[in-house]
């Protein structure tokens, strides 16, 4: 496909990549409800310890805010109609829109500043944003899930295709 076909395939549309696959995504809102019906359960059941189940319940609903905002919220997004690469990390706390008319690629560079983690490097013509807080360290507990490469690979194919856009 030449960039010229690329250009016009994707002119209305948005290419975005949130930082939990769809798998982890679904397990993640799954894990928050299920966990947050057990207090309730408790509390309709009648246990004895009321309080702890209260105390348990506000955790498990402040758990619930965690996950919706960690999976709903993070994301990157290649977004061609209004010209912008926009960037939400940190819990979706953290939003930046970068103007497409300066950048030159994006890319993944594995464990080039921080050992072992990796980052999303934005190019620009006359400099580089450096992007860590989407890495999952490999040796972490998530690493049996194979995060950090499935992690990678998703991000190097999201970055293939902005840079395919670029460069048409």
């Amino acid at each position: 496909m030449d960039g010229k076909n690329l250009k016009r395939q994707n002119l209305n549309k948005k290419i975005i990549i949130y930082q939990m696959p769809i798998l982890e995504r679904i397990l993640g809102i799954f894990s928050a409800l299920f966990l947050t019906a057990i207090p309730i359960v408790g509390l309709i059941l009648g246990f004895e310890r009321k309080g702890a189940m209260i105390i348990l319940l506000l955790l498990m609903i402040s758990y619930c805010v965690f996950m919706y905002f960690t999976i709903f919220k993070t994301y990157i997004c290649l977004d061609v109609e209004s010209n912008k690469l926009i960037v939400r990390e940190s819990f979706g706390f953290k939003k930046e829109e970068l103007s497409l008319d300066s950048l030159i690629s994006i890319t993944v560079s594995d464990g080039m500043q921080v050992k072992k983690l990796f980052t999303i490097d934005i190019n620009f013509r006359n400099s580089t944003k450096k992007i860590i807080s989407w890495s999952a360290h490999p040796t972490c507990r998530l690493a049996m899930f194979r995060v950090y490469e499935r992690q990678t690979k998703r991000l190097k194919s999201f970055s293939d295709k902005c840079n395919e856009y670029l460069n048409a």
